[in-house]
């Protein structure tokens, strides 16, 4: 009487076993792309442009900006950005971006549940990151702060994100990062342009000031695609610089607004 029953569970088992090895024999799954494409408009096409949005994106999201270094911009040069923001009436947050130079670094360095991200702001190879989240918003006071540059670096980021900065930079010392900014930034969601594969762009427009220096402008486009085959990555950078020079917002340079704010407010120039 236990014989079928056996039996049956004999088969399940080969069932599993069988399944097991197809599943090891499977080719391994296509990596799939998360990825932003970024443009910032030349200076002669800026002004012109921004006309278009201000005149066609209705009304902009406000936002203040300020990212943190020492004077010496020992973060940076350790691929470590870190930057808080405050967008509207919403909270605050801070966020630590790892920057890789190579594949293999970003493959070397595994953090727990997030994913490489890749920036094209040309379309010879993307910069590889990291993203590490506030684990929540700013407070109010934080905010308050930040809006005029006094919010300190040490009070931006949480313990986590402290803690993972510290281990990347030895010997680093709280009270010598300070603030460069802050930025004032206007932005527009959602912009479309006719034909374009990339159906959500976001403008941003930064203003950038401080004393003995002219204000300094910088108009970026962007888009950003999640999931994307390799396939899909190619159409979607393709597209998105192809759309944007035909909108005469330029061609890819490379530059990032990151850099240009780091090298505006650096001490000393």
């Amino acid at each position: 009487m236990s014989f079928p029953f056996r039996f049956d569970l004999r088969v399940k088992m080969v069932a599993l076993i069988l399944l097991s090895l197809t599943r090891l024999g499977a080719e391994p799954a296509e990596p799939l792309h998360k990825a932003e494409v970024k443009l910032i408009v030349p200076g002669e096409l800026a002004g012109p442009a921004r006309e278009k949005f201000e005149a066609a994106g209705g009304e902009p999201e406000l936002e203040t900006v300020c990212f943190f270094d020492t004077a010496d911009q020992k973060l940076q040069a350790a691929g470590i950005i870190l930057r808080a923001r405050k967008k509207g009436d919403n909270a605050g947050d801070a966020i630590v971006k790892l920057t890789y130079k190579t594949a293999e670094a970003a493959a070397a360095d595994v953090i727990d549940d997030v994913k490489v991200e890749e920036d094209w702001v040309d379309q010879v190879q993307p910069r590889l990151s990291r993203t590490i989240d506030r684990g929540k918003p700013l407070s109010d006071d934080q905010a308050a702060a930040l809006k005029t540059g006094a919010l300190s670096a040490r009070d931006a980021l949480d313990e986590a994100q402290r803690a993972l900065v510290e281990k990347r930079v030895k010997g680093l010392k709280w009270e010598d990062v300070k603030c460069y900014g802050p930025i004032a930034a206007r932005i527009w969601k959602d912009v479309k342009f006719p034909g374009a594969i990339t159906k959500k762009m976001t403008v941003e427009d930064w203003s950038m000031a401080k004393d003995g220096a002219a204000e300094e402008k910088i108009l970026e486009v962007s888009a950003k695609g999640k999931k994307l085959t390799a396939k899909e990555l190619a159409a979607f950078v393709k597209d998105f610089f192809s759309t944007a020079k035909t909108q005469k917002l330029g061609e890819p340079s490379g530059e990032s607004k990151t850099k240009r704010a780091l090298q505006f407010f650096a001490p000393g120039k």
